[in-house]
């Protein structure tokens, strides 16, 4: 009896190129260019978003007192840097999924793997557990809403 094993290898660069598309590539490659520095940092945006949030839901308990200090409105510092360390830990969670998704190759081999699309990213966060299960389904609807629905063949059970 002959045993038949999957060759890995073979299948992605089988699917790769069932994709392949003689247009200019799409995704950019790694590492970056180098290209001017962000105004705003990421603790920065992690802050200005949680300050957003919470006087969003103290906006409706103060409509009344419209003469509150804003120096006491938004995040405690203590709050405000555990909302950026644990923001920063889910986003370095995700991006190590990602990454592991794709198989280990030398950068001539870059070009001959499929690039993936926010429907493995929605689909990968909803297998890992990295992220609530509400969350991925609205961002899912979100996407859906940006891009269209999904071109995926069998929407699978784990999404809701």
């Amino acid at each position: 009896m002959k045993r038949v094993t999957l060759d890995l290898t073979a299948h992605l660069l089988h699917h790769a190129a069932q994709y392949k598309d003689n247009e200019a590539d799409t995704w950019t490659s790694w590492p970056l260019i180098n290209c001017a520095v962000p105004e705003w940092s990421f603790e920065d945006e992690i802050r200005q978003l949680g300050e957003t949030v919470v006087r969003a839901r103290d906006g409706d308990d103060d409509e009344l007192d419209s003469d509150s200090d804003s120096a006491l409105d938004g995040l405690s510092p203590a709050a405000a840097n555990r909302l950026v360390f644990h923001t920063g830990a889910v986003l370095v969670r995700i991006l190590n999924l990602l990454a592991d998704q794709r198989p280990a190759a030398s950068g001539s081999m870059q070009n001959r793997l499929w690039p993936m699309n926010w429907e493995d990213v929605i689909s990968l966060l909803a297998v890992s557990g990295v992220v609530h299960p509400t969350i991925v389904a609205r961002a899912e609807k979100r996407l859906e809403r940006i891009y269209g629905p999904s071109t995926t063949k069998g929407k699978p059970s784990f999404r809701s």
